[in-house]
């Protein structure tokens, strides 16, 4: 079987660009906005964090963190995540390091933008209602909910 120079001229350019193409999508899909949100060692301490709440959290019916339509932009639903991170690190957490949230302002998340957001707006009315202490508990038994999404989405696409 003979090819002209043509037809291998054309094979090589579909396979290239196929295998940059892979190599695109493999980049897009492991680069995430914010080193934190991948290492091992965030990762423990938020299961850790939540398991601990949780273990004590009796009201099993209230649920903080909003249900999210994953097929939205995943933009939007990663700086929606960031913003919800940014009030629990300024009510929950009371810290003032914030690496994630610069990382993702850095690549474009406008997280006081999603202040108005009707999740967070739902996010910040439940946590308010609740009696005071029973609010953190949740909200760190759902930490490891939150990072889950902020992992999932806030990644180069």
């Amino acid at each position: 079987m003979k090819f002209s120079t043509v037809q291998l001229v054309a094979a090589v350019v579909v396979v290239m660009s196929v295998c940059l193409l892979r190599e695109s999508v493999a980049h897009s899909i492991h680069r995430p906005l914010s080193a934190p949100l991948h290492s091992a060692d965030t990762d423990t301490m938020v299961q850790q964090v939540a398991q601990h709440a949780q273990n004590s959290d009796i009201d099993t019916d209230t649920k903080l963190m909003p249900d999210i339509d994953t097929k939205k932009n995943h933009r939007d639903i990663c700086c929606l995540h960031a913003n919800i991170l940014d009030f629990y690190l300024s009510n929950i957490l009371t810290t003032k390091e914030k690496t994630i949230s610069r990382d993702l302002k850095e690549h474009g998340c406008a997280i006081k933008h999603y202040n108005d957001h009707h999740h967070s707006i739902a996010f910040r009315k439940k946590f308010s209602e609740m009696e005071e202490g029973k609010g953190i508990k949740k909200a760190i038994g759902e930490i490891d909910i939150l990072f889950t999404f902020l992992k999932d989405f806030c990644v180069h696409a």
